[in-house]
């Protein structure tokens, strides 16, 4: 274990951060304040998979410019936001170490603030069995809150320039922003527990569904989202597709290509096989894995199950039907 004491120029949490191996693969961050992108840079830089917890809230603890940076880069970073009542500075780098001490990821953390902490090792963490422990931390974090979306981002964008529009002299329009907030993110707020009745869940089953169901939505949306945003930055389209912007479509067709082309089978046992392989085969290197997938839906000739039907005709009629409605403050 190494004592971290971060004075002037002794900036110990950057050195570790700046020296993440090769071999780690994934980073879990449960960080209370956040307006640094230093650690999304290095995870990008170096490919690496950020699971990212922040507070959410009114005041803005975590940058909207660094959830903004966060979603540009799905295919590396989900952030969970949680609101209220959190407060920890936690990193934990797979086959490298865990941080946990007092500096949040901001520029006055980094650089200029006395901050105090503990690095473990990877050998130490396994030497003392804490792996269990870190992991279930992060698991309890992600059954509080569900991955945000651009939907969400688009609401909170809107809901942070109204919030600076507004005078602070104004305590009543003020109140009434605070109180709009948690109206706009009800699938993040959580129930007030205190330590007495901490372990003990008031949730009955159809609760406990009901945010399975919210957190699989999300989940799903952010992986298509990822997808979209791959085959329009790099155009990874068959000829058969003629120049679009419905990338939702696409993605969701291609999903279709694919499961019907490679996974699907007559016996759904003999799927579901196939399904555990390709997990176990791509769970460390799922950028691969889709670069892999895109590349074989660009070079098919023809549409293997109607998927050229779905884009270039149904989709055109849909949205003549069902124009977008905006999200309004």
């Amino acid at each position: 274990m190494k004592l971290l004491f971060d004075t002037k120029n002794i900036r110990n949490l950057v050195k570790i951060i700046l020296n993440i191996p090769s071999e780690t693969k994934k980073v879990y961050a449960s960080i209370a304040y956040s307006s640094s992108d230093f650690l999304l840079k290095e995870v990008i830089n170096k490919k690496i998979e950020l699971e990212w917890y922040g507070l959410f809230n009114y005041d803005e603890a975590t940058k909207l410019e660094l959830l903004g940076k966060a979603l540009s880069n799905k295919q590396y970073i989900r952030f969970y936001p949680i609101v209220d009542f959190f407060h920890p500075k936690v990193v934990y780098f797979e086959n490298y170490g865990i941080y946990i001490g007092s500096a949040n990821m901001t520029e006055k953390a980094l650089y200029y603030n006395i901050e105090a902490g503990v690095f473990l090792t990877m050998e130490e963490i396994q030497r003392e069995n804490y792996l269990p422990q870190i992991l279930d931390y992060f698991n309890e974090l992600k059954s509080l809150s569900t991955p945000m979306t651009d939907d969400d981002y688009e609401i909170y964008s809107q809901f942070i320039k109204h919030k600076k529009e507004i005078s602070p002299q104004h305590n009543e329009m003020e109140e009434n922003l605070k109180r709009k907030f948690r109206d706009r993110f009800p699938h993040y707020i959580k129930p007030k527990e205190g330590a007495k009745n901490f372990g003990k869940s008031k949730d009955n089953k159809q609760d406990v569904r009901k945010k399975a169901f919210i957190q699989e939505w999300k989940s799903t949306q952010h992986e298509l989202k990822t997808i979209m945003d791959k085959i329009q930055k790099q155009g990874n389209l068959p000829n058969w597709i003629p120049k679009t912007d419905a990338y939702g479509i696409v993605a969701d067709q291609f999903l279709h290509s694919y499961y019907y082309s490679k996974i699907k089978e007559e016996n759904d046992r003999k799927s579901l096989e196939i399904v555990e392989k390709l997990f176990k085969q791509n769970t460390k290197n799922k950028e691969k894995a889709l670069e892999d997938a895109l590349n074989w839906w660009r070079s098919l000739k023809t549409a293997p199950f109607g998927e050229d039907e779905h884009i270039n005709q149904w989709c055109p009629r849909n949205r003549s039907i069902y124009p977008r409605t905006e999200s309004l403050i």
